[in-house]
């Protein structure tokens, strides 16, 4: 069959996908919405704190309420502030955890659609390729919580496609005004998502084909032009900010760390651009993941009705390379390489669009898109019920929560769970790669109980939150919850360790615990700790254990050295 013939059989399945195509993608896109709306507080890492966050703002900002450690300052933050805002705005119309789970979805559902908008505008119509983009809504910087990156991800692939649709019809001096204008609007989104809109118009403005080096030279001036309109918003922040989002940035932080030889170099690379587009357990995701791919890489390399944008094609390697290299830790964001891998597959998917390499009868593509709204409907369903019985470990947070008056300082622990233990962690606790989902499940207490949490996020430049004095002598920007075996320690070994270990950088607020805390929350209780079983604590009293969650009492070493308890395993 000629090359001809194939591109006349892809753009027949193409047409005849014309109505199923877009039936596929928006069913497919709500169907993404389902696990959001049954699971009030899905196991996503950093989503808790952030709903924390978002109660705070509504109260302090719709209602008139003021919490008794942390207050509302919008000149705390420079960035990150759009999706507080929107909060601000749903939490008035409907509520506080309405405006979370509307937020929710939109991280969850913008950047597929983003990515199938972009695609229709590069290749022209509805085609059953686009009904695949919900597979991917479902990556590790979802499950990390990173909701405001995620939604500025998605805009930026939308914005991309309007710059592609229309924008590049318009004036320069439009253009330059319209791109400058999208870019510093994505900065108050999230910072990575204006990088990422950049990185997309420049492949837009590398073009279709890459061309030879005449081309290419041709095209420098509108890569130049492009490059400027970015980056006028970013030097106009950091001259006119007087909070960057760097303060709190640890030591060395934007160091590449050193992985080892090339071997070890290699696998990690590996394992961050695979782990990024995958979920709960690698093993499963392999039923969702590997037809996709192999449908694009067969396409490639049977070279017959394979059809790429070059420039985005190019910026999706460029993302590739830089996830798998860049450190964890850059200009105030954790996590990083994990954002950066994740753009990976949404950014590939939308900058091809493959056809049948053979020949296909009339309703074919149809038949495609049905099969590829069919695979992501079984992912979110298999993403759904692994989040179901996280349902129960919020029940068991909230329960014991309610035993502490209002107005508690609490500090939070966990039973650190052994990753390649048999049995293994429960599902929906832990992410592939290596971090607990649970982490921030305490932080609810600050709008359940008025309680105070060390670790609710508060960084400067970043939140419209601040501790109050004295509370922010224990407040850290970003924390998450340390292993129980960390209180069993001597207080003079504690400190030390806490001086010594970079690792606890972000857990300064332990080195008095006894003394500055009322309760201990520790989560993943009903599971063993890895360094196994829990030493005896003095100075802490049982008050409820609700299996997952157990809630202690912290009798201050200086009225009662005698109590002790032990913790159960």
């Amino acid at each position: 069959m000629t090359d001809a013939a194939c591109r006349l059989e892809g753009r027949r399945a193409a047409t005849d996908a014309g109505r199923a195509a877009p039936i596929a993608l928006w069913l497919g896109l709500a169907v993404l919405l389902v696990p959001v709306v049954l699971v009030p507080v899905p196991p996503l890492l950093d989503l808790p704190n952030h709903m924390a966050r978002w109660h705070l703002l509504v109260d302090a900002m719709v209602h008139g309420r003021e919490h008794p450690y942390f207050v509302v300052d919008w000149s705390h933050a420079s960035v990150n502030t759009a999706v507080d805002m929107l909060a601000v705005l749903l939490g008035a119309v409907a509520g506080a955890e309405v405006a979370g789970r509307v937020i929710c979805g939109l991280a969850v559902v913008l950047p597929p659609l983003g990515a199938a908008m972009l695609n229709r505008s590069l290749f022209g119509g509805w085609h059953w390729w686009m009904a695949g983009m919900p597979v991917l809504a479902w990556n590790g910087s979802l499950l990390m919580g990173l909701v405001t990156f995620q939604i500025g991800a998605g805009l930026a692939l939308l914005i991309a496609a309007f710059d592609h649709d229309v924008l590049r019809r318009r004036p320069r001096a439009l253009r330059f005004v319209a791109r400058a204008g999208a870019t510093g609007l994505l900065l108050f989104v999230h910072p990575f998502a204006a990088a990422f809109l950049a990185l997309l118009l420049g492949g837009l403005a590398v073009g279709r084909r890459l061309g030879g080096p005449g081309r290419a030279l041709r095209r420098m001036p509108g890569l130049l032009v492009t490059g400027a309109a970015c980056i006028l918003p970013v030097v106009l922040y950091l001259a006119l900010t007087p909070v960057p989002p760097m303060q709190d940035m640890p030591d060395e932080s934007i160091r590449v760390p050193d992985r080892g030889g090339i071997a070890q170099r290699l696998s990690f690379a590996f394992g961050i651009l695979v782990g990024a587009q995958t979920t709960y357990d690698i093993n499963t995701e392999w039923l969702w993941l590997v037809p996709l791919w192999i449908a694009v890489v067969a396409a490639m390399l049977l070279g017959r009705g394979m059809r790429g944008h070059h420039g985005i094609l190019l910026v999706a390697g460029g993302l590739a390379l830089l996830g798998a290299t860049m450190p964890a830790y850059v200009v105030g964001n954790a996590m990083s390489n994990w954002r950066v891998a994740a753009l990976v597959g949404l950014t590939l998917v939308a900058g091809c669009r493959p056809a049948v390499p053979f020949p296909v009868r009339p309703g074919a593509g149809a038949a495609f898109a049905a099969a590829l709204f069919a695979v992501g409907a079984l992912r979110t369903a298999w993403v759904g019920a692994v989040w179901w019985p996280a349902r129960a470990d919020v029940v068991a947070v909230q329960r014991v929560i309610a035993q502490v008056p209002s107005g508690a300082i609490m500090l939070m622990a966990e039973h650190s769970p052994d990753l390649r233990g048999d049995p293994p962690s429960p599902r929906h606790r832990v992410f592939i790669g290596g971090w607990q989902l649970y982490w921030h499940l305490g932080t609810l207490a600050v709008t359940w109980r008025d309680a105070f949490v060390p670790t609710l996020f508060t960084g400067r430049g970043k939140q419209p939150l601040r501790p109050r004095f004295p509370w922010d002598a224990l407040a850290v920007p970003d924390g998450w919850a340390f292993s129980l075996h960390l209180l069993a320690l001597p207080p003079e070994v504690l400190r030390e360790r806490l001086a010594a270990d970079p690792y606890l950088a972000g857990a300064r607020y332990l080195a008095d615990w006894r003394n500055s805390f009322e309760f201990l929350l520790v989560l993943n209780a009903d599971q063993p700790d890895r360094e196994g079983p829990i030493p005896r604590i003095p100075g802490i009293e049982l008050v409820a254990d609700e299996g997952f969650a157990q809630l202690w009492r912290i009798v201050p070493s200086r009225r009662d050295r005698q109590g002790s308890a032990e913790p159960s395993q």
